[in-house]
């Protein structure tokens, strides 16, 4: 293990660590907490749809009757139920756990596994472009942010809006390297080629997985974007093809367990269609108007969601330009990325959630590690022999980690054992009514 994927792994570890034990913090005033443990308050979970995805995983995919909510997002419920029943199979000789419990400890597995390999995407993908300081500071501004220290050890899907981004930009990039040297000829060339159409398949297959844990398209529509700038057709043609494979069979399986493919975003909340159905139907200057509004609304939740870091982006991208050899699909990427998360920010139609800006965050933090890390220490020797030091990153993780930690406390501070409690006895019936749909149709 290199030193970097050791830093992956500690850091990860560290966040779950806070995020399981958030409690302590009192972290949501008045909320009425679900606690995976009356006593230990261990992965207490404070998000209102918390219970609806753990009795998801727990009784996949029969809960989805009771929960159609989450027809459309199966990955991280599949996920933590198979994991979950290897777990509960492998235990059995000593203890045997509920379906609620194998489905917590698969959950658990899942977070950090995935929030491990978004971490090890995001260090190769900028390794490309950043010195190995700079790497690492961006990968302590991303995950370290306080949306991920939230939503670690969260029964959710609220931690792919910064996860999905980060792997299939890593994606895009793994295709992009073999591509430019499909054309030569010779043996060489020849397995150049097989290897650039098995990562576009492969890839491809992976993304349509990952929609299937939250569809955030931003991404993916920009890599494809920049694909057809560059007369990539038949990639974007067979990537569309490919990443759509997951859903009909995901469908042919709900079909098998009785039950009928639905998308609660699009059928009860009315995102994507409320733009033609409402938007697009009034005046011209009102469309024009709004769209004006709602990007610069966007812009302020980014700001909000970055800080400063996305003015020390901004400010690096003609230095960045220059100094790296970057070439223009990066910034065709970066731009058309900004743009796709503003029209999936305005697609989804909840102006308020700040966090639907931080598809761009690996970018955003990017930038900033170089400009601090790397553009910056060049100008001024002082200021180098100062981030040279060994320690520096560390010392930043630390400070950053604690400021961070801290921003969830709120005062008067009230312990776990004393903060308000979910109605058990709606929690029993919730669970009674799953379990009974569950034995019914096994």
């Amino acid at each position: 293990m290199t030193h970097r994927s050791r830093v992956v792994v500690l850091l990860v570890l560290a966040v779950f660590a806070v995020g399981a034990n958030i409690a302590w913090l009192n972290p949501r005033p008045g909320f009425e907490v679900y606690r995976t443990h009356d006593r230990i308050p261990f992965m207490w979970q404070y998000n209102a749809d918390a219970g609806m995805e753990i009795l998801s995983a727990a009784y996949f995919p029969h809960a989805f009757e009771r929960y159609p909510q989450r027809l459309n997002r199966p990955l991280y419920p599949f996920a933590a139920h198979s994991i979950g029943n290897a777990i509960g199979l492998v235990v059995s000789p000593v203890v045997d756990l509920s379906p609620l419990q194998r489905a917590g400890l698969g959950y658990i597995v899942v977070k950090i596994a995935m929030h491990l390999f978004a971490g090890l995407a995001l260090v190769d993908l900028l390794s490309r472009w950043l010195s190995p300081r700079a790497v690492l500071m961006a990968l302590t501004l991303t995950f370290l942010h306080p949306h991920v220290i939230a939503h670690i050890a969260t029964f959710h899907t609220t931690d792919l809006q910064v996860l999905v981004p980060i792997i299939v930009a890593w994606f895009a990039v793994r295709v992009a390297e073999v591509g430019p040297r499909s054309a030569s000829t010779g043996p060489a060339g020849s397995t150049d080629r097989r290897l650039y159409r098995r990562r576009v398949v492969l890839y491809s297959l992976l993304t349509g997985l990952l929609m299937l844990g939250k569809q955030n398209y931003a991404v993916y529509l920009s890599v494809l974007a920049v694909a057809l700038l560059y007369r990539r057709w038949r990639e974007v043609v067979v990537s569309l093809a490919v990443h759509l494979v997951p859903l009909p069979l995901y469908m042919v399986f709900l079909r098998a367990a009785g039950l009928s493919y639905g998308n609660n975003e699009i059928e009860a909340m009315g995102q994507g269609v409320w733009v033609t159905r409402e938007l697009l139907r009034s005046h011209p200057v009102t469309i024009v108007q709004t769209l004006y509004d709602l990007f610069w609304r966007f812009t302020r939740n980014a700001l909000f969601y970055h800080r400063t870091a996305l003015f020390l982006s901004v400010l690096a991208v003609p230095g960045w330009r220059r100094g790296t050899g970057g070439r223009l699909p990066h910034l065709l990427f970066a731009a058309l990325l900004y743009l796709a998360t503003w029209a999936q920010f305005v697609a989804v139609r909840r102006f308020d959630v700040v966090y639907l800006s931080a598809d761009v965050s690996f970018v955003v933090f990017g930038l900033t590690a170089w400009i601090v890390m790397d553009r910056w220490p060049e100008r001024a020797p002082r200021y180098k022999a100062i981030v040279a030091r060994r320690g520096t990153i560390l010392a930043f993780a630390v400070v950053l980690g604690v400021v961070n930690t801290l921003s969830f406390l709120h005062v008067p501070w009230v312990p776990p054992r004393d903060q308000a409690t979910r109605n058990s006895e709606v929690l029993e019936r919730k669970l009674g009514e799953v379990e009974s749909r569950s034995d019914v149709v096994q």
